[in-house]
Formats: C-alpha cells, structure tokens, sequence
C-alpha cells in the first residue's frame, strides 16, 4: 500500500506540472472544444429529455466546463455542483450559475477546493446520488483503463459508490493529463467515459 501511495504521489506531481504549464490560450481553446466534444458524446448516448447532471466548479488549473454546461441548461435540465463538507463527506446542490451574479455565488461554487458546514448550503436543493443521470468528474489524471486519479481524500469514490449504476460517470481532463496507465487499488472507482478536448476515451 506504501508503495502504491508513492507511486499516486508521483503521478499527482508530474500531471500537476503538465497541467500547470499550459498557457490561458490553450485554455481557453480547449474549453471551446469541451463544448463540441460533449455535443458529440451527448448525440450518441441517451439521457431523460430533463436530466440531473451532477457538475463541477473548475479549479483555476482545471479545464473549464462553464461552456459546454450550456448544453444542460438548453435542455432544461438540473444542474447541480459539489460541496465538500468534509473529508468524509461531499453533497452536491443546484445552483444556476447562470442567473446568479458572480460576487453572489455561494462559496463553495466559488471556493471548490475548501470545506464548509451544511449551513452553507441552507437555501439550495440537495440532489440525491440516486438522482442523477450523469456526472462530470474532475480529476487530476486519468488512464486508457478510465481510471481515475483524485487528490487523495477520497470524496468522488465515496460518493460514486451511492449512484445509480446507470447513471453515467464522465471524467473531464485536458489531453494532458490522461496517460496510459495509473496506479489503482480496490476503492477506486472507474469512469465510463472520459471527454477531453479531442477525444471521447
């Protein structure tokens, strides 16, 4: 297990660097084409005509999904974003960031990287895991095996293990960060797809 662990460490640091050193044109490029490949991805799978979409607040080092959320918001359907409340525990609540000003966004939209109390999240609705139809999924690497590489705690694999198995769990990552193989154990839960910029894995 120690093993494992250095090796997951070491992975972290050299997609964190590859992530890092993308340019904000890159970036910015890449969001762009998030969109079209979502489009693309979304025309060959079904979803309820109004589906719950589990979504997620992009760090700063993160691709940017902000754009390719339009395409849920078209449709009518319930976009919901994470809020970490500890290292045990995430829920995730709807929140239309496209109606809301941004110096009135809850913090945890804002802030997708701390952790805060429930009654941060008073005034929204909570979405079951057993609601939703597909979830967008950060990570810091995937693999060709779709596997997953989170930043340690835990919270996405949790949480994943409380979803319908239907629901479709959809890894979002620059061509950079995914590799061919990772190391994984027992607990870490797979993708179904994985959407990057250029691919659909």
């Amino acid at each position: 297990m120690e093993s494992l662990m250095m090796d997951k460490q070491s992975y972290r640091a050299t997609l964190f660097a590859a992530r890092a050193a993308l340019s904000s044109q890159e970036r910015e490029v890449a969001a762009s084409r998030l969109k079209g490949m979502l489009a693309a991805f979304l025309e060959t799978h079904d979803l309820p005509n109004t589906p719950y979409v589990a979504a997620y607040c992009s760090l700063p080092e993160e691709l940017d999904a902000t754009d390719a959320l339009e395409l849920f918001y078209g449709i009518g359907a319930t976009v919901a974003f994470p809020c970490t409340h500890s290292h045990e525990s995430m829920d995730f609540y709807v929140v239309d960031t496209r109606a809301t000003a941004a110096s009135e966004l809850p913090a945890f939209i804002t802030r997708p990287n701390k952790m805060f109390g429930e009654e941060i999240c008073a005034d929204f609705k909570r979405i079951e895991p057993c609601e939703f139809d597909i979830m967008l999924i950060p990570g810091v690497g995937f693999d060709r095996q779709k596997n997953r590489l989170g930043f340690g705690a835990g919270c996405y694999d949790r949480y994943l293990e409380r979803i319908r198995k239907d629901c479709l769990c959809v890894g979002i990552a620059f061509d950079e960060q995914v590799v061919d193989e990772l190391p994984s154990d027992p607990h870490d839960m797979k993708m179904d797809f994985i959407l990057t910029p250029t691919q659909i894995i």
